[in-house]
């Protein structure tokens, strides 16, 4: 009976060890997984509405680069879902981030390999937090990848908050920066020079891009990004860089305080289409 006794807790501590075993084999392939991550997502949700009955989130398809090359697309498909129990009007805005890492010109020319530190140098980069990046970027932080310590060098970090880097379409300033080598392609998108839409489509305004219906509960919008391009002439500065694309959803129940909340002027495309939303 002892034996027997003995045996089941042998057997029971083995099974715990392969347990263990099988959950670190998970932990370690998820985080190689988000090691070579191109982009990362910090998606940020705010609702206007009184009581606890409206409900957006935010919803992304995001196929992550093992290798990115430039002239190649990424998927990311940006939508927002009504996942409360009232109709809701949204609209989005979106925030860049970049961090760049010091590159050993060693032909005077641009084209070196990215310099490497011989030891991690605090404060080290964190994939997916950008306020990490601004702190290497200045103290000579390393980012961990592939056994080598790169040396961050430049960061360009987004706020939502003061509403910098926030992405404008025909922005003379993003032209003229790195960011402009990062094509945005988006969908269903009505500017001044673009095509119609009658319906399910996403307007810009001064910064932000609002969606044509009232999402009713479960329903989701259409996607307003569908892919990033990395330009094929984007320069050897920008080598081994991290970018981050950043979109922050707000909603709104289908009533007239929109128009001050939201800042709608009153001779606006959306001001109108919404208009005709509450007087149904």
């Amino acid at each position: 009976m002892l034996d027997t006794i003995k045996f089941s807790i042998r057997r029971l501590q083995a099974n715990k060890i392969m347990m263990l075993l099988v959950l670190a084999f998970l932990l370690i392939s998820c985080g190689f997984y988000f090691t070579y991550a191109w982009f990362a997502d910090d998606d940020k949700v705010t609702n206007h509405f009184e009581g606890n009955r409206l409900d957006v989130e935010l919803a992304e398809v995001f196929d992550s680069p093992m290798n990115w090359q430039p002239g190649t697309t990424t998927v990311k498909e940006i939508r927002a879902v009504n996942t409360g129990i009232m109709p809701a009007l949204v609209r989005i805005s979106l925030y860049e981030s970049l961090l760049m890492f010091k590159v050993d010109v060693t032909d005077q020319s641009g084209n070196g390999n990215l310099m490497i530190s011989q030891q991690a140098n605090d404060p080290v980069v964190k994939l997916d937090d950008v306020k990490t990046w601004e702190a290497a970027a200045k103290q000579g932080g390393t980012y961990y990848l592939n056994n080598h310590y790169y040396l961050a060098k430049e960061a360009k970090i987004g706020n939502q908050a003061t509403g910098k880097n926030q992405y404008m379409l025909e922005d003379k300033n993003r032209e003229s920066s790195e960011f402009n080598y990062f094509e945005i392609m988006f969908n269903r998108l009505i500017n001044q020079s673009s095509e119609s839409f009658t319906k399910d489509y996403w307007r810009y305004e001064k910064g932000y891009f609002y969606y044509s219906e009232v999402l009713m509960p479960g329903e989701q919008s259409e996607p307003i990004v569908s892919q990033v391009l990395l330009s094929a002439q984007a320069p050897n500065r920008l080598k081994g860089s991290l970018y981050q694309l950043t979109p922050h959803l707000e909603g709104h129940d289908v009533t007239p305080s929109i128009f001050a909340e939201w800042q709608l002027e009153s001779n606006s495309e959306m001001q109108a289409l919404y208009q005709t939303y509450m007087k149904e």
